[in-house]
């Protein structure tokens, strides 16, 4: 049951790794280690302490089959052939105005060997890219990419080709990801924010379908916690806030939804 729900061919460990220093430097790397479980489609997270702020980084990250190491030992990585990236640390106090793009709706109709819309999906998010270039060029950064709800479509179709297990939502959620033109965002950068919205699950899904339909709901939060839900101390909930290089409240306007009771969101979130 755990193999059909990823179907990502046979199961085994990875071990992943990440190092970074200050940009333009000579400084030692310091390198971290990470678990990758198979379970979570092999997604693993790692996080560096003591960073400063305003300091821009270069970063590396890979992965060994843990199949390939014995245990406790460090893989001889050749870093030479792994990307690098560079990041900025936001600074220390959030700046008075930001300057940031949100959009939503990345529809993707997988069926059979056609995936309708991915080729437009690409062509939006070059967009974004090439929009970010255009204002960097002019002095003028921009502080946050949103994508504010159906990331993916877990019903493109309707009932045709529903994705209905973890393991199909995954392949939806990689049909956005992999794009060119989304590659090109997050080459940018810029940070990218999520936020879930109905078509993750099922067109109009709500707090209270997940009542009716907790396996279903399950899956679906599941693979938003898992691929889209920034991970932290603020993201014990689906909403959260951001307090880095720009001030914000990310809401969550539909698992908390309740219809029947005029609820929008929870207490505690409009709190």
């Amino acid at each position: 049951d755990a193999q059909e729900s990823r179907g990502l061919g046979d199961v085994y460990k990875r071990q992943g790794y990440a190092r970074l220093k200050p940009a333009d430097t000579e400084e030692d790397w310091t390198m971290q280690s990470f678990d990758m479980p198979s379970e979570d489609a092999y997604v693993g997270r790692t996080a560096f302490a003591n960073m400063v702020p305003g300091t821009e980084y270069t970063v590396q990250s890979a992965y060994v089959r843990q199949s390939e190491l014995e245990e406790g030992d460090v893989p001889e990585l050749d870093w030479s052939q792994i990307a690098t990236r560079t990041l900025t640390v936001p600074p220390e106090t959030p700046l008075g105005t930001s300057s940031f793009i949100y959009g939503s709706c990345a529809w993707i109709a997988p069926l059979g060997p056609f995936n309708f819309g991915r080729p437009q999906v690409s062509q939006i998010f070059q967009a974004v890219a090439d929009d970010i270039k255009e204002h960097t060029e002019q002095g003028i950064a921009t502080d946050g990419v949103f994508q504010l709800g159906d990331k993916f479509y877990s019903d493109a179709l309707g009932p045709i080709n529903r994705a209905t297990t973890f393991n199909e939502k995954v392949k939806r959620n990689n049909l956005v990801n992999t794009t060119s033109g989304m590659q090109a965002v997050l080459d940018t950068g810029v940070p990218f924010y999520e936020m879930r919205d109905d078509h993750e699950d099922k067109n109009g899904s709500n707090g209270e379908s997940a009542q009716t339909n907790p396996a279903r709901t399950e899956i679906a939060q599941r693979a938003y916690t898992i691929f889209q839900r920034p991970q932290g101390a603020d993201t014990e909930n689906n909403w959260y806030t951001i307090d880095t290089n720009m001030t914000a409240f990310v809401m969550d306007l539909r698992t908390e939804l309740l219809p029947s009771q005029q609820q929008a969101v929870s207490p505690k979130q409009l709190q």
